[in-house]
């Protein structure tokens, strides 16, 4: 896709409503950001004053004002950079944004904004520098050379295994909290992952833990999950949500009670709403996250992190400070619920940038998850692929997604997910019903969404025609694929083993809403595995850590940008639909970090102001708004929330720049996003 095309579906872009989000500040800036291994982003803008310098420069010259941009790249790391590309900017003042493409990927790039004179090029703005990510494999190879530290070694992986499953899951939810709405249909997000995923994974972990089965998983619980998890608003909510729906099945077993086929199946919502409530409300007074202490004490899973407001890495241009908010924020309140420091980290998306491993050192992380493809084309390239791990600075490790273990559950054509016995999810009483019937149990304003009665199984999605579920049936379809699953993963880790010389990794990561919401029979799919691989001589299930205290050796190399996005780096998160966010982002994050180093000046109106400003531009940043916008679900309201906290942030900067601090103003943006209580502004500094 050529950066012409890029800006014809830009203009697209703009159609729908996002040329109305641009920003002016009337300042001097030049970001450059890297889309992929050959498209690059500059973002910029030029003031009245250095608008005014330029064209008296041009009129000096006897020339006409054109502006252009120029691509320098680096490949050595020395001090020799050549020009790779060159655009002309045509309407340099009102245009803010341009996708260059790049002739040749790796090394590193910087943009040059300046005017083109007869004398030459005259550079006005430099961006940093930027690291590509290469294509392709490294043609250097590098092998199990590293001994993993005496420290770390514990025992072999145990009855000749030759591999370790480990499973991770990946729970995640953007902070939301309305309390201007009595239902608001965002908050459901909250509510429909506790009744079908969380809720089903504990009880499933709890089953575990009580009948002493071996095996353990790895749960990564956002810091924004966690603060809703800790909500008062937000606990009392899904109470009387759980009481809503409890009433919505018992309606629906009268309406189909002389039914063989429908009235069980609403008996059996019934109770397991009935059981859903007395599992929050009676055994954990509300408190799910220490539901998940608890099984972590109890050994049936290990608990670790993800970014502060699952923040993408690869996009902040001022890197460390921005990475060091994200992941410093996460892991003190990590630290706060939880209890303990977390030993792993999920980056956001999955999103590596070159260096982000030293900060995670700096917090005690010992290892995240990357695709497959970070590890592939990691230079020199790991010959043991992602069945070992890969030794980073600082003593942290990554890991590498397994593909096949990923594609058995993912894939929309070979994933068990997919099967015609499992229940459909897109089928719900929400749309089914008569509206008559629905209304008092949908959101404010009445609109039809998913209620979590689904009496249909996927049946053939060739076709729209649905047959009735059967929860046997689809049981029966879980052993069957649970059996599948492992004796694939035992074949897999036999064959890695010969070939690396020790026990093989098998990095298996999913979002975790996978498990019960979108495939309601996951988590019961997730028990029988565990179960298998006990039996199984070939392979074991633990957490990440364990297992590399068990391994011999690692692989050690560099690692370039990557994610687990559609093309596997930042073209997801940097997309014509959402790259006006990143000009006001960036610009945030710059003068919030002026203003921590600033500090409170020990006075305590200032201190809340400073926290509160980092609480608005940590939310800001949320991955969550810009893939939104990509995928073109909710886009009115990702649009909505990020307009609103770089609002409040600006407000909140230019407060403490010149006064006056409100501290009602600041106590109502305190109350409305309830989270981070513990926030250090020093982090941003």
């Amino acid at each position: 896709m050529s950066s012409t095309d890029r800006l014809a579906t830009a203009a697209i872009a703009d159609a729908t409503g996002a040329a109305e989000h641009r920003r002016r500040y009337d300042e001097d800036r030049l970001h450059l950001l890297v889309r992929d291994p050959r498209c690059v982003f500059a973002t910029w803008e030029i003031s009245s004053a250095l608008a005014s310098f330029a064209a008296a420069r041009a009129a000096e010259a006897g020339a006409p004002l054109r502006y252009q941009i120029r691509l320098e790249r680096n490949e050595s790391g020395g001090d020799t950079a050549r020009t790779v590309a060159t655009v002309d900017l045509f309407d340099a003042l009102a245009d803010d944004g341009r996708y260059i493409d790049l002739p040749v990927s790796g090394g590193e790039v910087q943009a040059i904004l300046g005017l083109d004179l007869p004398s030459g090029f005259h550079p006005l703005l430099h961006s940093r520098w930027a690291a590509v990510p290469p294509e392709g494999h490294s043609h250097e190879k590098c092998s199990l050379a590293v001994d993993i530290a005496p420290v770390e070694t514990t025992t072999s992986p145990g009855r000749g295994a030759a591999g370790t499953l480990m499973i991770l899951l990946h729970a995640h939810l953007p902070f939301i909290r309305h309390p201007e709405y009595e239902d608001s249909l965002e908050e459901r997000w909250l509510d429909e992952a506790l009744i079908e995923c969380y809720l089903p994974l504990l009880r499933m972990l709890e089953g575990r833990a009580d009948r002493g089965a071996p095996g353990r998983i790895t749960i990564s619980l956002s810091p924004t999950l966690l603060a809703m998890l800790e909500d008062p608003l937000l606990r009392r909510r899904f109470a009387r949500r759980l009481d809503h729906l409890t009433t919505l099945a018992d309606r629906d077993a009268v309406r189909y009670q002389g039914d063989s086929r429908l009235g069980p199946l609403a008996r059996h919502y019934g109770d397991r709403f009935r059981a859903a409530r007395a599992q929050y409300e009676e055994r954990y007074r509300r408190d799910v996250a220490g539901a998940f202490r608890a099984v972590e004490q109890r050994g049936v899973a290990r608990l670790i992190t993800c970014g502060a407001t699952h923040g993408f890495l690869p996009l902040m241009d001022l890197r460390e400070p921005s990475w060091r908010a994200q992941i410093g924020t996460a892991v003190r309140e990590f630290e706060r619920q939880i209890g303990h420091r977390p030993e792993g980290m999920w980056l956001p998306e999955c999103g590596y940038a070159p260096g982000v491993e030293t900060v995670l050192a700096e917090f005690g992380v010992r290892y995240f998850a990357v695709d497959a493809h970070a590890i592939e084309h990691a230079h020199p390239r790991p010959a043991a692929g992602t069945y070992a791990p890969l030794r980073l600075g600082g003593g942290v490790f990554a890991l590498g997604r397994d593909l096949e273990s990923s594609r058995q559950v993912w894939s929309s054509t070979e994933g068990y997910p997919g099967d015609p016995e499992y229940r459909e999810y897109y089928r719900d009483q929400g749309f089914d019903l008569p509206m008559e019937e629905v209304r008092e149990f949908l959101p404010s304003g009445g609109t039809r969404t998913h209620l979590g009665l689904k009496y249909h199984r996927i049946t053939d999605r060739r076709f729209p025609h649905r047959e009735f579920y059967d929860p046997d049936a689809a049981r029966a379809r879980v052993l069957e694929h649970a059996e599948h699953f492992v004796r694939g993963r035992e074949e897999q880790a036999r064959a890695a083993a010969a070939a690396i010389g020790q026990p093989a990794l098998l990095l298996a990561p999913y979002d975790a809403e996978l498990f019960g919401h979108w495939w309601y029979e996951g988590p019961e799919w997730l028990d029988a595995v565990l179960d298998r691989v006990a039996a199984s001589e070939g392979v074991r299930a633990t957490d990440p850590l364990d297992a590399i205290r068990r391994l011999p050796r690692a692989s050690t190399s560099s690692l370039h940008l990557s994610s687990w996005g559609e093309g596997g780096y930042c073209g997801v998160w940097l997309d014509p639909v959402n790259d006006w966010i990143y000009r006001p982002l960036l610009r945030a994050a710059e003068r919030m970090r002026i203003l921590a180093q600033e500090g409170d000046r020990g006075e305590p109106g200032r201190a809340r102001a400073l926290k509160q400003a980092g609480r608005e531009l940590l939310l800001a940043q949320a991955s969550d708004w810009a893939f939104i916008m990509k995928t073109g679900t909710l886009v009115p309201y990702a649009r909505r929330r990020t307009q609103e906290h770089l609002d409040r942030f600006e407000k909140l900067a230019s407060a403490l720049h010149r006064g006056p601090i409100n501290p009602a103003e600041i106590a109502g943006m305190e109350e409305r996003y309830a989270l981070f209580p513990d926030l250090d502004p020093g982090l941003f500094a």
